[in-house]
């Protein structure tokens, strides 16, 4: 039986924007489509071999089976570091701790959202999550030579979309095995509504910040805004999502409360999946602008990487 450990990775660029780490793990309810791919790739994984799912913050099973419906009962879950703030020894100290953990198990599978972790483990499996930044600072090329230079302890490197792997490729040319991995999207409201009967909801879902990869709901709520004033009447706009408990995550949540008021706008945090999925089977329209007036081909890692809310 062959052993396996998962462990998500970082976003590094994100770290450099907020002064604080965001540790990209499965637990950290704030990054969704990656945790559902992880978590689905351990359970079906758990079904034939042995899987440890390796954490470095505190683990939320519970709610993570509310928000996306994973379960864990045959995954092993491994605590590292518990405790730990979010700075950056921290993250290096939780960094070193993964990598002798790793080595220990047969198979590592990692994910990478800006910065590639250690090939630790004596076979590594990658899959990408976002695209690696294509500026030409020098901080930019020191991340790409050190990208590539971490690519080369892969045998195989997994894409979660075409998007994603065209510009990882523009630079980093030689990735070993190119292969798209889509996330997993259940569609749960199998019967959808027709159009008549359903309400006149204007329906977006994402996890609140203006950091890293933000969802732009202020953007979405001042266009609403403008639209209202302009004379549309009837519909409601419904922002839905996670929001992390830090300082900065906090603040944005409350100044896009703040923008909505006096405005048919509706704000929900969290909701349970039963409660998100009915809004989905329920909304006249969906709308995101994540990467609005972003070039693709300067902050690629800025826009919608595959979509899985969409």
């Amino acid at each position: 039986r062959i052993k396996i450990k998962i462990k998500p990775g970082w976003d590094i660029e994100a770290v450099e924007r907020t002064q604080a780490l965001e540790p990209f793990a499965i637990t950290a309810v704030e990054q969704p489509v990656a945790h559902a791919h992880v978590g689905t790739l351990a359970e079906e994984l758990a079904r034939e071999h042995d899987v440890s799912l390796l954490v470095t913050s505190p683990f939320r099973a519970e709610r993570l089976r509310e928000i996306l419906g994973l379960r864990f009962e045959s995954v092993r879950i491994v605590e590292l570091t518990p405790g730990l703030s979010r700075g950056r020894r921290d993250h290096y100290l939780a960094e070193r701790a993964v990598a002798r953990t790793l080595k220990d198990f047969d198979v590592g599978i990692r994910v990478a959202t800006g910065r590639v972790p250690e090939a630790a483990a004596p076979r590594n499996l990658l899959h990408v999550q976002a695209p690696f930044s294509p500026r030409r600072s020098p901080r930019g090329l020191w991340h790409r030579f050190r990208n590539r230079k971490a690519l080369r302890g892969y045998e195989r490197v997994f894409f979660n979309s075409r998007f994603t792997e065209t510009m990882v490729r523009r630079v980093a040319p030689a990735v070993p095995g190119p292969t798209v991995l889509y996330p997993p999207v259940e569609h749960e409201a199998r019967v959808p509504l027709p159009w008549n009967s359903r309400e006149p909801v204007i329906l977006a879902v994402g996890r609140f910040t203006d950091q890293g990869h933000p969802k732009r709901q202020m953007e979405l709520v001042g266009l609403f805004r403008r639209l209202v004033d302009e004379g549309l009447s009837g519909y409601r706009l419904v922002l839905a999502g996670s929001v992390a408990p830090d300082a900065a995550s906090q603040a944005y949540l409350r100044s896009v409360r703040a923008a909505t008021e006096g405005y048919p706008v509706e704000v929900h945090t969290d909701l349970p999946r039963r409660d998100l999925v009915e809004l989905y089977r329920r909304a006249r329209i969906f709308w995101h602008a994540t990467g609005l007036r972003l070039d693709e081909w300067r902050a690629p890692e800025r826009l919608e990487h595959f979509g899985i809310a969409t």
